[in-house]
Order: structure tokens, then C-alpha cells, then sequence
């Protein structure tokens, strides 16, 4: 009986741990390349407002071909709040990678509580078979 659910356990926790840690592992891997992505664009996004001055030709009005001031400061405040999107979405990502990184971490010591209990199921086991075999061969003699 105690071997019977020992064997239970052993193949729950397996099949558990399996399934959920190859979906953490894969997840943690698309996470890490979409924030690659990410910092790539947003470096690309600071270099160009930084060094380049966010250089936008003002935009004429409609009204009599005059400059309008107003819409180059527009421009500069669009990209400023959207380099402020991509870092907050970065930052975001970041967290979400030591979430996962921390779950990678539990299933690891699962796997070796995994492993203690599979060597308590095999020693059960030996003592099984130890007993199997020490009283049915007393039936022989």
C-alpha cells in the first residue's frame, strides 16, 4: 500500500514538474529575446534623440504657410513619451524575467526533492523485493 502511493507520488511529481518546468524554460527564453528587442530599439531610440537633437523640420500651417512652433515641440514630447514607453515596457519585462528566473529556481530544488523521493521509492522497492523473495523461498523449503 505504501508503495503503491509512493509510486503515485513519484510519477505525479514527474509529470508535474516536467510539463511546468520546460514551459517556464521556454517562456523565459521568449521573454529574454523580446527584451534583446527591446533594448536594441531603445538604444537606437536614445541615440537618435540625444546625439541628433530629435532634429523634426517644423510643419507649416494651414493657414498661410507660416512656421508653427507648436508642432515641432509636439514631435519632441511624442518621442520623449514614447522612449519613456519602451522603458517602462523594458522594466516591466525585466521583472517579469526574475519572476520566471526565481520559478526556474524553485522547480530546480523540486527536481532534487524529486530525485530524494525517487531513491526513497527505489530503496522501498529493494526492500520489497528483499522480502518477496526471503519468504517466498521459505514456501519452498
Amino acid at each position: 500500500m505504501a508503495q503503491t502511493a509512493m509510486v503515485l507520488v513519484v510519477v505525479l511529481s514527474g509529470f508535474t514538474g516536467r510539463y511546468l518546468m520546460s514551459h517556464i524554460s521556454q517562456g523565459l527564453r521568449e521573454k529574454q529575446q523580446t527584451l534583446q528587442g527591446l533594448q536594441l530599439g531603445f538604444k537606437q531610440m536614445s541615440l537618435n534623440f540625444t546625439h541628433h537633437n530629435v532634429k523634426y523640420a517644423p510643419a507649416q500651417s494651414a493657414t498661410g504657410g507660416q512656421w508653427n512652433l507648436d508642432s515641432d515641440r509636439s514631435l519632441k514630447e511624442d518621442s520623449v513619451s514614447s522612449v519613456s514607453e519602451l522603458a517602462g515596457g523594458i522594466a516591466d519585462l525585466e521583472y517579469s524575467i526574475a519572476v520566471h528566473g526565481r520559478m526556474k529556481n524553485f522547480f530546480q530544488k523540486w527536481h532534487r526533492f524529486h530525485l530524494v523521493i525517487t531513491g526513497v521509492l527505489c530503496f522501498m522497492l529493494a526492500l520489497h523485493i528483499c522480502s518477496g523473495v526471503y519468504y517466498g523461498l521459505r514456501w519452498f523449503q
